[in-house]
């Protein structure tokens, strides 16, 4: 398998991974299923934004993230309402524990 990290994004964020080393696959110019499963059989780190994960299979998501390779995570679209995103893990950690300040 290989290190670099394979992301399936649109293309207002694509440049930005590419910048940052990630191979990159363009919502609307692939088959984001055939995509992602070819992404999981080469690559260590899958990242999929949140439009992508929409358009897949959410069976073949949850298996792949459930399985031990490769690294499947979920982020985030650009430009996502903050309601859209991924809690605080501290923040909701403090809450629980009746921490919270």
């Amino acid at each position: 398998m290989d290190a670099v990290p394979v992301v399936l994004t649109g293309r207002a964020a694509a440049a930005g991974w590419r910048l940052a080393g990630a191979r990159v696959r363009v919502l609307g110019e692939c088959d984001v299923a055939a995509a992602f499963d070819d992404a999981c059989a080469t690559s260590m780190l899958v990242i999929v934004d949140a439009d992508a994960a929409l358009q897949l299979p959410a069976d073949a998501l949850a298996r792949a993230r459930r399985g031990p390779r490769p690294l499947v995570l979920v982020v985030p679209s650009p430009g996502a309402a903050a309601e859209t995103c991924a809690p605080d893990a501290v923040a909701v950690a403090r809450r629980v524990l009746g921490v919270a300040g």
